[in-house]
């Protein structure tokens, strides 16, 4: 029976007669499935428009196997050519069946004419019609999101290209959204988000223009819409400087882990430099504020990096840009984390702080030595011993940072913050500083020159520390030969002692032993002595 079956429906499948179409609608009532269901793809298959109108006709009443059996079938079959054909506004009834048939079986192809009858205004059944426009259209992007041209290893031929069906769903969309205030169709704006770009002119003119009717739904649309094209459209926007304040606080707002995602992988890490000027547009984020923060810990390390970049750049209170940089700091990503140090350069120095602190505490070489570039800049408590203490760091990259920062050093830095400094490192500051700043002898040079004893005693102790004895070594002779303090003098005598034994030097060290100043004779002849290697007896007997 099941031969005779296969051998009757072969006959009418390839018969031109168009008896074979009455014979096949009448299998169909068969009580046996395999002669009802072959009847079934026989009429789909057959190039016959009379039958695929008898199967649209059928289509409510088919049951659910025979549904399944239409949506089984090649999106290349017969039927899928002629039911785009059958969706026009001047025969709805026949429009809404043809239209739920295309959306069973995935024919995209159909999506235009779809589209063309759900837009009429005040068509009889326009809610039904955009329904399936956005079901189908949501079919669509899958297929584009998914198509890989190389897929099919075994030689059999590719699926075709889904974004020419695209293109044109998108066409037949844009002409619908220009004709909005007729129909008022929501479903097709959204149909439309889902498959157009995000820089296609039309939805741009329409979100710039705000007596468009579609502007308004248009907008209401992005707030919570996930799908590509929304998202692309947004991610345009925060790149437009033409773009409107309110579309830029659309973007701003979004916080669904999905959207933001999205959104962010759209931007990108780095963020380019329109978006930044973009972003002092933003008064805020809606992710910035405290209960709602936990979604940047859901998103993935690049997406991380451009929240808190973008975050940075907006016009948000520096308090909650400055959580949500500790926030990231603690972030398993690496990319992350660095975007995170670099943010804090943002911050004013009181509010940097405490996220620098936990940068240079962090258990990642490369996010110390981000912020060890930054620890002067943002006058970081102790910052200069900190800078020191970097040095023997055992990462290279660290100890590179930390001397970058010292040797951008300045005399007064030093001196500013010499209490701060480790007796131990501070000859190690100090000759960095007097290598970095070419200004450091001449200022000194001035400052032994000052009429407060205090300031002159410690230009003598910064001297020595910077290693500028033998460049300066006229200005101390003088302290020592003029100065009516005696602590300067006595202190300028056992600073000569570190310079070079030139004759002027020794003579000068000489000649202050015969000082009245009892301090001033002792530290005379103790530097004389280091710098001749002989006691001042053995010196002055070789002299006579």
């Amino acid at each position: 029976m099941a031969v005779g079956i296969e051998l009757t429906l072969r006959t009418l499948l390839g018969s031109p007669n168009p008896r074979a179409t009455d014979l096949l609608a009448i299998a169909l009532e068969s009580a046996v499935d395999a002669l009802r269901l072959g009847a079934l793809r026989a009429l789909a298959i057959r190039d016959d428009e009379a039958g695929h109108r008898r199967l649209v006709d059928l289509w409510p009443s088919l049951p659910a196997d025979a549904r399944a059996a239409l949506a089984d079938l090649s999106a290349g079959s017969s039927l899928s050519a002629t039911l785009p054909t059958l969706i026009s506004p001047d025969s709805p009834k026949l429009a809404r069946r043809a239209s739920e048939m295309a959306v069973a079986m995935g024919v995209v192809e159909a999506l235009p004419a779809m589209v063309t009858a759900a837009a009429q205004p005040r068509a009889e059944y326009s809610a039904v019609l955009s329904t399936d426009v956005y079901r189908l259209a949501s079919r669509l992007a899958d297929a584009v999101e998914h198509y890989d041209p190389h897929a099919t290893a075994d030689g059999s031929p590719h699926d075709a290209d889904p974004a020419f069906a695209r293109r044109a769903a998108v066409n037949a969309l844009i002409a619908s959204l220009e004709s909005y205030g007729e129909h008022r169709q929501l479903e097709l704006l959204r149909a439309l988000l889902l498959l157009t770009p995000g820089d296609e002119p039309a939805c741009l003119r329409v979100l710039r223009d705000a007596s468009h009717p579609a502007h308004d739904p248009l907008l209401a649309a992005l707030r919570t819409s996930t799908c590509r094209g929304a998202i692309e459209i947004l991610a345009v926007a925060l790149t437009d400087l033409r773009a409107s304040k309110q579309l830029l606080e659309i973007a701003s707002q979004r916080c669904d882990r999905a959207g933001l995602e999205s959104l962010l992988a759209h931007v990108g890490y780095p963020v380019g430099l329109r978006v930044r000027e973009n972003c002092q547009r933003i008064a805020s984020f809606t992710w910035l504020e405290k209960g709602r923060r936990d979604v940047l810990r859901e998103l993935s390390g690049a997406a991380q990096a451009a929240a808190v970049q973008l975050a940075a750049a907006s016009q948000a209170d520096r308090g909650a840009v400055a959580e949500i940089i500790e926030l990231v700091l603690a972030s398993d990503d690496p990319t992350a984390r660095l975007a995170a140090c670099r943010a804090i350069e943002k911050l004013p120095s009181p509010l940097a702080v405490e996220p620098l602190r936990r940068a240079v505490e962090h258990d990642d070489p490369a996010v110390v030595a981000v912020a060890a570039r930054m620890v002067r800049k943002k006058e970081y408590p102790g910052g200069m011993a900190l800078l020191v203490g970097m040095l023997d760091h055992p990462d290279a990259k660290v100890r590179g940072a930390a001397g970058s920062s010292l040797r951008e050093l300045s005399f007064f830095s030093f001196r500013d913050s010499f209490d701060e400094i480790p007796a131990a490192s501070r000859p190690v500051v100090g000759r960095l500083v007097g290598k970095a700043d070419p200004m450091a002898a001449a200022t000194l040079r001035a400052e032994l020159g000052s009429g407060a004893v205090a300031r002159r005693l410690r230009a003598l102790e910064l001297i020595g520390l910077m290693g500028l004895g033998d460049t300066l070594v006229e200005a101390v002779l003088g302290c020592l030969a003029t100065d009516k303090d005696i602590g300067v003098r006595v202190e300028a005598a056992l600073l000569l002692a570190e310079t070079s034994p030139q004759p002027d030097v020794i003579e000068a060290l000489v000649e202050a032993v015969d000082s009245r100043s009892t301090a001033v004779r002792a530290a005379a002849q103790s530097s004389v002595e280091r710098l001749t290697g002989q006691t001042l007896t053995e010196l002055m007997g070789a002299r006579s």
